[in-house]
């Protein structure tokens, strides 16, 4: 509870920080444009990013149901709420996931399967997110749309290496036990000997069990590929209604300059900037980014409002 309440004043100042520089230059004339919006667009922005919860509740709802026929959509759907709120104010997205497990035991499910079932939603999302930031960097490859951005390019590059590479430790703890052992035997050792972990032994034993359950879950996705695929599935398509949602909102504003391709390729490589910035809700660094990259698309005082409200419908 202290922490959350430490993350959630860290976030309210970091988003009052933001706010200001967002409105110094230019406070006039971007409150005019609160004033013309059109709410017809907004009001699809917000059904866009209503139908990105769905999809992940559908995606829970997905795995759970596999053992427990009697867990609802609505218990799905309202599991998924809370889990991006805990998502929302905590660093690199770390609370929605202990959340969800407590959340499910709450549900008569044991603490075991409540694991399993969070570790199984988590490769489902994983590796759409990895085939979506895949789709977005061979667009940006072959259209060029952010030439002028070479920074962000690079923290785009290291988001989508920090993702690969955690699918790729996903295939790797499914494919060879041993192989990973090891490696994460030598990475504890190596931490160890910097003395950044203190008790070797109770962290080798931690990451034993974690391995554990990502191999038994990992091969029971391969068992069941049908499912693993509709789970992949579902969560792409939650993406590209998530990475939609500004397109709506810049017509919210009579911006029509924007494609749906450039809208969904800058939105994308805005969350693989964020998946590895360690603050609460990766505030700061989003807003930053999507100033970048959709300031490539949109001029003026249209975009810091954009913004503004694409992150009140979202976060």
């Amino acid at each position: 509870m202290k922490n959350f309440k430490k993350n959630t004043l860290l976030i309210f100042f970091i988003s009052v920080v933001v706010l200001y520089f967002l409105l110094k230059d230019d406070f006039t004339s971007i409150v005019k444009e609160f004033a013309h919006v059109n709410p017809f667009w907004i009001v699809i922005a917000f059904l866009s990013f209503f139908c990105y919860v769905l999809c992940k509740a559908q995606s829970l709802r997905l795995v759970t149901t596999k053992n427990y026929k009697n867990f609802t959509y609505k218990k799905s759907f309202l599991q998924t709420l809370i889990v991006l709120f805990f998502n929302g104010v905590t660093p690199f997205q770390a609370g929605g996931q202990p959340m969800q497990v407590y959340m499910l035991t709450k549900n008569k499910i044991r603490l075991s399967q409540a694991t399993n079932i969070v570790i199984q939603e988590f490769i489902f999302y994983q590796v759409a997110l990895v085939l979506f930031g895949l789709l977005a960097v061979g667009i940006n490859a072959f259209c060029h749309f952010f030439t002028k951005v070479p920074f962000l390019q690079v923290l785009v590059v290291c988001g989508f290496l920090f993702n690969v590479v955690i699918v790729l430790g996903l295939i790797l703890i499914s494919c060879n036990r041993k192989i990973t052992n090891f490696i994460c035997k030598g990475i504890t050792h190596l931490l160890f000997k910097f003395k950044w972990i203190k008790n070797k032994e109770k962290t080798l034993e931690k990451i034993e069990v974690r391995l554990n359950d990502f191999h038994k879950n990992a091969k029971f996705l391969l068992l069941n590929k049908d499912m693993l695929i509709k789970g992949i599935a579902i969560n792409f398509l939650g993406l590209f209604f998530f990475y939609i949602t500004p397109l709506f909102v810049a017509y919210g504003f009579s911006v029509f300059s924007i494609r749906p391709i450039e809208a969904i390729t800058s939105s994308a490589y805005i969350y693989l900037v964020g998946s590895f910035i360690p603050l609460p809700g990766a505030a700061g660094g989003l807003e930053y980014s999507f100033m970048q990259f959709f300031g490539h698309f949109i001029n003026g005082s249209s975009l810091p409002a954009i913004l503004i409200v694409f992150r009140t419908i979202t976060y």
